[in-house]
Order: C-alpha cells, then sequence, then structure tokens
C-alpha cells in the first residue's frame, strides 16, 4: 500500500482581443511506495521510494495578429520540480540508508509563427532550460543512532544549462506534406565531483531535417 495525492490546475483567460494567457500546474505525490522485487530477491527487509513528488508549473501567453509573417506569437515559462526519496534497510542489519534526490528544471520557450499562405507555414524559435540536481545520503545505525554521511546517488549541485535556436518550414502540396527545418544546440555541464574529478563541458551542435 502507498499513499497518493494529486491535482491539476488549469487556468486561462483572455487579456485581450487577440490575446490569451494559460497557466498550468501539476502536483503529484506519493508517500511509502514498497519495492518488493528488492524485498523478495535482494535481501532487504525494507526498500521503499518515500517520497516520490513532481510538480509542474508553466505561464503561456499566446496573440494572434493578421500578419502574414508575424501570424503568432507564442511566449512560454515553466518550472518543474522532481523529488526521490529512498530508504534502503538489508535484512538482519542495524544499518538503515537514506537517499533524496531533487531536479528543479527552469526555461522559457519562444516561438514566431508565419503563416504565409493557405499551404505554407514556418516557425523561428528560441528555447532556454537550466536544470540543478541536488544528492545526498547517509546510512543510520538504529543501535547506535550514529548518522554518517556518504555520496548520494547523483554528483550534488550538478548543473546544466541549454540554449537552442531554430527555424522550420511546412509545405501542403495537394495530397502531401513537406517539412523541413534546422536546429543550434548549445550547452554547458557543470559538475563537482571529489571521487571521479570535475567535469566541465560546453558542447554543441546543429542538425537539420527534411520530411514528406
Amino acid at each position: 500500500d502507498y499513499g497518493q495525492l494529486a491535482w491539476n490546475t488549469n487556468w486561462r483567460v483572455k487579456i485581450a482581443k487577440n490575446q490569451e494567457l494559460n497557466f498550468v500546474y501539476q502536483y503529484l505525490k506519493q508517500d511509502e511506495v514498497d519495492l518488493y522485487d528488492q524485498v523478495t530477491q535482494r535481501g532487504y527487509a525494507i526498500s521503499q521510494t518515500d517520497p516520490l513528488k513532481r510538480q509542474l508549473a508553466y505561464l503561456r501567453w499566446s496573440a494572434d495578429f493578421s500578419n502574414s509573417l508575424f501570424s503568432k506569437f507564442i511566449v512560454t515559462v515553466f518550472q518543474q520540480q522532481f523529488d526521490e526519496g529512498r530508504i534502503r534497510q538489508k535484512k538482519n542489519s542495524p544499518i538503515v540508508t537514506s537517499e533524496f534526490d531533487k531536479t528543479v528544471t527552469r526555461g522559457f520557450t519562444a516561438e514566431v509563427v508565419s503563416e504565409i499562405s493557405d499551404r505554407h507555414e514556418a516557425g523561428t524559435g528560441i528555447d532556454f532550460y537550466a536544470d540543478q540536481v541536488n544528492s545526498n545520503a547517509f546510512d543510520k545505525n538504529i543501535q547506535s543512532m550514529e548518522l554518517t554521511a556518504k555520496r548520494g546517488l547523483y554528483p550534488d549541485n550538478a548543473r546544466m544549462t541549454s540554449i537552442a535556436v531554430y527555424h522550420r518550414q511546412s509545405w501542403t502540396i495537394k495530397r502531401w506534406q513537406l517539412e523541413g527545418g534546422i536546429r543550434a544546440n548549445m550547452y554547458w555541464l557543470n559538475m563537482e565531483e571529489q571521487q571521479f574529478g570535475d567535469v566541465n563541458l560546453s558542447p554543441s551542435a546543429m542538425v537539420g531535417n527534411i520530411s514528406a
């Protein structure tokens, strides 16, 4: 058995004749989710996820205009947070291991849609994401009540940032639809890791695609 609480909120309002705001919030939390495979097959007296929680909130602004090159604007800002705790204890062992991870993602996306004709549409946009992971763990001896800090599942305070710009085109020709686009991505990854060494990476890529 486990406990669960969840709800969704969706709020939409027109702020002008051609403009709209949409706010969404999603919440899900589960408590004391037992991992029976660990208990039955791997010798654990206790193995559960507690808690398991996800939260997502975003605000989207959209506007329509009677202009073929600037037909629609869409801007979205968001934040997502994912929390996961894990508790384990081996059979006949006084040591209870507790782990906790928190991942927060913040960002925004923006796109301009061009309805050039009934059969030709284009879109140009940018998106930005920033992730941060916090991870920690400790062992507790339930006989002596001694606590021992240890490395979490992931490098604590690891961060990744990405930014991308793109352009897409689509054409409708009779019963065919032709689509093409190009996207440039840049990433920055930073981790401070005593066990395996610090990591600082900044890859980039440019990709294109054509489909029909």
